[in-house]
């Protein structure tokens, strides 16, 4: 079973207008996805509260490969 090492970024909303990126280390298998590890990082929840990160709110994320820095899927 071979583990990839993947760094999820979340856009966490600071106030108004501006962000921050959080970087997430995480290991997953080849079959998991980009959102599987979300849902492992994160809290989802419906509106209004939707995608929380200790706390804060998530407005968009992406995963690459913490070794090649290729998008993972």
């Amino acid at each position: 079973m071979i583990m990839k090492f993947i760094t999820l970024f979340l856009m966490i909303v600071q106030s108004g207008a501006s962000y921050t990126v959080k970087q997430v280390p995480i290991m997953m298998l080849p079959e998991m996805s980009c959102y599987t590890g979300l849902e492992n990082n994160t809290i989802i929840n419906e509106l209004p509260y939707g995608v929380r990160y200790r706390g804060k709110e998530v407005f968009a994320y992406y995963c690459k490969n913490t070794l090649t820095g290729k998008f993972f899927p």
